[in-house]
């Protein structure tokens, strides 16, 4: 279950001796026009060591990788941290902080992934996705079958 939406967020790996790393083989990624479902339920997660994609996962719930909000040390949360969501050129259609975090690990071996708690409630105004438990081992045709979405810092500048 993390797993399938972290791919759906379009994760790339950190900066490696300079360059960013893209997580998927080639880069053929487009501007979506981004109104409706499912572009209603990603956001961003903005923080003082910068953003990531988030996408909503219940009415107070986002998910999102857990090095986009823990520092190396993989215990402290990272300073200023607050979701912004749906932002289009910049601008966010409404902001949260959180009240909880749950995390898994930052080794990127399935288990980067992130939950916080919202404050408010985002998803009752804006919808969120509805998660249904799946391993990628079920799905032979995975590639095929979902789309990757999300902010990308080195596409666009991530607007």
């Amino acid at each position: 279950m993390i797993g399938l939406l972290l791919f759906f967020m379009g994760v790339t790996a950190p900066a490696v001796h300079g360059e960013l790393k893209n997580v998927f083989t080639s880069d053929d990624r487009v501007v979506m026009p981004s109104s409706g479902a499912p572009w209603d339920y990603i956001g961003k997660v903005i923080s003082s060591e910068g953003t990531c994609t988030a996408s909503l996962v219940g009415r107070y719930l986002i998910l999102t990788a857990a090095h986009c909000v823990l520092q190396e040390d993989g215990m402290t949360v990272v300073s200023n941290l607050r979701y912004h969501h749906h932002v289009q050129n910049g601008v966010s259609q409404g902001s949260s902080s959180w009240t909880h975090l749950y995390w898994g690990d930052l080794d990127y071996n399935g288990e980067d992934w992130a939950i916080l708690r919202l404050e408010d409630p985002m998803g009752d105004s804006h919808g969120f996705f509805e998660v249904e438990p799946r391993s990628f081992d079920e799905d032979e045709d995975f590639h095929q079958s979902y789309t990757a979405v999300g902010y990308s810092g080195d596409f666009r500048n991530g607007r």
